[in-house]
Formats: C-alpha cells, structure tokens, sequence
C-alpha cells in the first residue's frame, strides 16, 4: 500500500479502536472516508494516520459529540483540507459544542469544515474566538441546523475568520435570525463586529472582506418590515443566496451589493416593492427572482425603476411571477446591450411579451407556461 492516497470504507463495527489504522501507518494516505454505523472512536483511533488531509465520516445517527471531536486530537497543529462531521450527532441529544469540545477542531488547521444536519442548537460563543487556526478555515458548512435563541450573533463571528470564502447558513432555525433583527444599540454586549442597528428596521450587518460565495437561504422568521439592510466589509462578495429568505415585503432597500454578480432572491414577497430594492448591485450579471410576485410589485413602477443601471445584467429569470400583460417598453431599458438569457416560463403570458428586436445580444428566451 506504498502508493494509497485515497481508502473509503463501509466499516462494520460500531467502534473504531486504537489500533483499527495500524495497518495504514507508513501509506501516504490522504483521504479517508468512513461509512457504517459507528458509535464510538477511540481516542488515538487516527494516530497512524500521520499524512491524512482530508477527514469525512457523514451519516453516522448514533454517534456522539464527546465520543467523535476528541479523537480529533491527533491532527493538532497539522494541515487538513478537509474535516466533514455532517449528518451525525441527531440521535443522543448532544446538540451544544462547548468550547473545550470546539478546541479539538479549532487546534487543527483545517481549511473546509462542514457540521450540516447535526441538529446543533449552539455553538459556545468563545468556541469561534479561541480557535488556534481560525486563519486557516476557508469554507464553513453549518446548513441544515436547529440554531436556537442563544446563537442570535452567529453571523458576527464569522467575522473572525479573515481568509474565509464560502460560508452555507441556509435552512438553520429561524429564531437566530429573528434575535438579530430586534437586536438594537442599547443592548450591553460588546463585540468587535456586531451588528449595528440604528433603528428597529435599518439593519448594518458587516461580514469578512474575504468571503466569495455566502449561501442563506431558507432562513424563514416571522414578518418583519424594515428600512434597509447594509452589509458592510462584504468586497470580494459575488454570489448571494437568499432563496426563501424573504421579509414580509420588498419596500425596503439593499445596499452594499456593489461587488456581487450573481444574486438569488427567489420566493421573496415582493407584492409590495421598492423599485430601488437592488439599486446597489450595479455590477450584478446574474439575478435570479423567481416566484417572486414582481407582477403585482411592478405594477406601480411607472418609471421601470426596478433594474434602472443594472448594466450588466446577462441572465434574468423571472419565472412563476404570475405575469400576463406585456412588459413596459423601458423594463429592460439598461439591460439592451447586456442580456443574454431571459427565463420567464410558468408565467401566463399568451404572447411574447417584449419586442425581441430591441435586445442587442439576447441568445436564449424561455417563456413557456
């Protein structure tokens, strides 16, 4: 086994010993994954393991936290690509990570961490501060997680994280996102990156200057009605996710979305709508608004405000928005030379409802029902 580089395993007992790996002490192994029923692993288990980068045991419903994260200890102060724990601590009620269970992984410097569809409830608020390699982590996966009131600054310290580039929030309980919005200035906890809330319904929420790609949709609290929202620090910011994640209407603004280039804002309510709402995303080549309502929203936007200076927009799916009549000669005004596709099916339009010959560069129309 001189050349291993890769060993994924359906592991048959319940207990990965100290001495399972043994075998594998002088292979170059660098990717293990281990599939089974496990409930234990031993504490040195991955001791052998001396060249391992890439770490992932998903789907194991009877393990437990304080029997998993300690074995962690044997790639303190070592380089990991990879540690992926997603899928496995539902069964035993071990839904908290203390920072001293935290430690185990933040003593390792690990650049893509996933902990989806553990049923977490909270993550200790030092456990992200005192990690040792926070510098190292480049992708955060904590999707799919039942995050409850305590964890209501989660998105704060993320801030923490000054290399980070792919963070995936989507489908977490919606009772921390709901705790952020009544947040306000007069609260007593003090932060270095917290959310700054001048009044209940204008929201500054800053995140790393690093961060490419940030996934958080599906994040469904009850109605709220604000201002505006402003993220701050988000430069290097190009792909949003916000499916699901809509407030109880549109009429509010967004700015800080100056650098992002492909916004998904699908299932939004926005039968009431500010026709400034993507004002700040003059960059933006992507925008996705399906089942969105924007035929109730648009109909008072008599000036075709709504994508006014978005120039470069390439691609443009409005499907499912109930339209019927045709669009405002100006609707698209900005996007003549810039678009290439345009989704409108599942509309109930009985004819194209644009002048085609308007557009310079559009080489794809879908608009079927």
């Amino acid at each position: 086994m001189k050349n291993l580089n890769y060993f994924e395993v359906d592991y048959q007992s319940v207990v990965i010993h100290n001495f399972t790996f043994q075998s594998f002490k002088r292979t170059p192994l660098k990717q293990l994954n281990i599939n089974g029923h496990l409930r234990v692993i031993e504490i040195d288990a991955f001791a052998p393991l001396e060249l391992l980068s890439s770490l992932i045991i998903p789907n194991q419903n009877f393990l437990k936290l304080s029997k998993t994260l300690p074995a962690l200890h044997v790639f303190q102060n070592r380089q990991m690509n990879e540690l992926d724990l997603s899928n496995n601590f539902k069964n035993y009620g071990e839904y908290v990570i203390s920072a001293d269970l935290f430690a185990y992984i933040g003593n390792i410097c690990v650049k893509r961490l996933s902990l989806g569809w553990n049923g977490i409830r909270r993550i200790d608020a030092n456990a992200f501060q005192k990690m040792k390699y926070k510098h190292c982590l480049e992708s955060l996966n904590l999707n799919h997680n039942d995050f409850d009131y305590h964890q209501d600054l989660i998105v704060l310290y993320f801030n923490f994280f000054i290399n980070i580039k792919r963070i995936d929030i989507s489908e977490i309980s919606s009772r921390s996102i709901e705790n952020i919005r009544e947040q306000n200035t007069n609260g007593t906890r003090r932060l270095d990156h917290r959310v700054i809330l001048n009044t209940r319904s204008d929201w500054s929420i800053r995140l790393p200057s690093s961060l490419e790609f940030l996934n958080a949709s599906f994040i469904i609290g009850r109605n709220n009605l604000i201002n505006s929202i402003t993220f701050k620090g988000i430069t290097g910011l190009k792909i949003i996710d916000f499916t699901y994640s809509s407030f109880d209407d549109c009429n509010y603004t967004i700015n800080g979305l100056q650098n992002v280039l492909i916004l998904n804002v699908s299932h939004f309510k926005c039968g009431v709508l500010n026709p400034y709402l993507l004002q700040s995303a003059v960059n933006l080549e992507q925008l996705i608004m399906q089942s969105s309502s924007l035929s109730i929203g648009l109909k008072d936007d008599h000036h075709s405000k709504f994508l006014h200076g978005l120039k470069r927009l390439q691609y443009i799916d409005f499907s499912r928005n109930a339209f019927e009549d045709r669009f405002r000669t100006s609707t698209f005004k900005s996007q003549l030379d810039s678009v290439q596709s345009l989704i409108l099916e599942g509309n109930l339009f009985t004819s194209v409802p644009l002048n085609l010959e308007d557009f310079n560069r559009l080489s794809f129309l879908k608009h079927q029902k």
